[in-house]
């Protein structure tokens, strides 16, 4: 009985201890990752391939701009 709770005291501070680690890597990564323009004009003149990367690099951060997906369909439709 004493030992099924020293395991289960140890893997819980372990637990509490990889938490706080693994959520500094993940801000790090983001920060990592480059600062976007979401202004019409900006992502008007990228090219497909550029509009593309950005919008891969914006989704990784968890940003879903609506007009820069709009303008990356239209391209992909008249480029068909």
């Amino acid at each position: 009985m004493k030992l099924k709770t020293l395991v289960k005291f140890i893997m819980s501070t372990l637990f509490c201890l990889a938490l706080p680690l693994h959520a500094d890597e993940n801000i790090a990564y983001n920060e990592a990752l480059p600062n976007i323009e979401t202004d019409y004009a900006t992502y008007v003149r990228m090219s497909t391939e550029e509009l593309q990367i950005a919008m891969e690099t914006l989704s990784l951060k968890g940003e879903y701009p609506l007009e820069m997906g709009v303008e990356l369909m239209k391209r992909w439709t008249s480029e068909s």
